[in-house]
């Protein structure tokens, strides 16, 4: 999949995709299943309308063991793009989702604990303050680490709202939109690691608990 996108708001920028749905095979011993939802995001455009599916993560705060075992579900899902949604802490971690890792493009934002702004912009260059406005086969997505962080007018024009911070899963279709946390990856908060994996040709999500 190429991508070609401009950061300027409102979804200016095309991407052209190439992919093949693959399902969820999701392996009993890596996670369990827990919910579905729809999602939305708002900065990229495709040129078709392909059946898509997307990594969501949030809130890794330094813990490798989660974060590498989410980011092999993503490979091994064949999700076609990640979302970062905030809070990696430390350069060091950003690592595993770095350019180079991952055959998927990945989205990120900064959250209010990335202190360590310059080394966490050295090792994923596309980091950006939120809010980041995406568009992947014809859903628009709005990205932001926290929910009242967005006025209304943000994401008027959404699909899918995705956030973090609050280390809780929030999965709610309000007003056309679809509303995303995929909680925390770290697990520190409310011993759940937990990731989101969205269809975005039928605009649902699983919510997927990652176990060590």
């Amino acid at each position: 999949m190429s991508l070609k996108c401009s950061p300027v708001h409102p979804f200016k920028g095309t991407v052209r995709c190439n992919t093949n749905w693959a399902g969820f095979n999701i392996p009993r011993d890596l996670f369990r299943r827990n919910r579905r939802f729809p999602v939305y995001h708002p900065r990229l455009r495709c040129n078709t309308r392909i059946r898509m599916k997307i990594g969501v993560i949030s809130d890794t705060h330094d813990r490798l063991p989660t974060f590498r075992r989410a980011v092999a579900l993503f490979m091994r899902l064949k999700v076609e793009a990640v979302l970062h949604a905030g809070d990696y802490i430390a350069p060091f971690a950003a690592k595993l989702i770095a350019p180079g890792t991952l055959t998927a493009p990945v989205y990120c934002i900064y959250g209010n604990n990335d202190g360590e702004r310059k080394g966490l912009k050295q090792v994923l260059p596309n980091l950006v303050d939120g809010p980041l406005y995406i568009q992947l086969n014809g859903k628009k997505i709005v990205m932001h680490h926290f929910i009242d962080w967005l006025k209304p007018i943000d994401y008027a024009d959404a699909d899918i709202v995705v956030t973090g911070h609050s280390h809780h899963v929030v999965n709610e279709a309000k007003d056309g939109k679809l509303f995303v946390n995929p909680g925390e990856c770290c697990g520190w908060v409310t011993n759940r690691c937990t990731v989101a994996v969205v269809d975005l040709e039928q605009v649902e999500a699983q919510i997927i608990e990652i176990h060590d």
